[in-house]
């Protein structure tokens, strides 16, 4: 590691690597109390894309379903068509049905585009709800 700083180089070089992109997303969306969620979540949405993000990730199962897909909803809005919406859940779910029928509404709000992925709908431990 000192060598690589004293030539100013990479040290992934000096180990027979190269240096290259690394695909990244934002993550956020979180519920912040006193707030309005929407103008939060474009808020959000507009400052990662301002860094540069192209790929988003928001979290879901925090308030009911209906109100997380209108937040899935606004962010989809200010999506340009390009870019990729996942979300986390957190485990939030207590069975696969309620986790598949939240799935089911958040992507009818992504609209055409569709989701990314759907992050930790249940807890770890549900071996049957995650076979289902």
């Amino acid at each position: 590691d000192l060598h690589t700083k004293e030539k100013n180089s990479a040290l992934c070089e000096a180990l027979g690597g190269q240096v290259r992109d690394v695909p990244a997303y934002a993550s956020g969306g979180y519920y912040f109390d006193g707030s309005d969620a929407l103008d939060a979540i474009r808020s959000e949405i507009k400052q990662n894309m301002d860094r540069g993000f192209d790929k988003h990730k928001i979290k879901v199962g925090g308030v009911d379903v209906a109100e997380d897909a209108q937040r899935i909803s606004t962010a989809m809005e200010m999506l340009p068509p390009n870019h990729l919406l996942a979300l986390d859940a957190n485990n939030a779910y207590k069975t696969a049905f309620g986790a598949a029928n939240a799935l089911a509404q958040f992507e009818n709000a992504a609209g055409d585009r569709g989701l990314w992925w759907f992050e930790e709908p249940l807890w770890p431990s549900d071996v049957k709800g995650h076979a289902y």
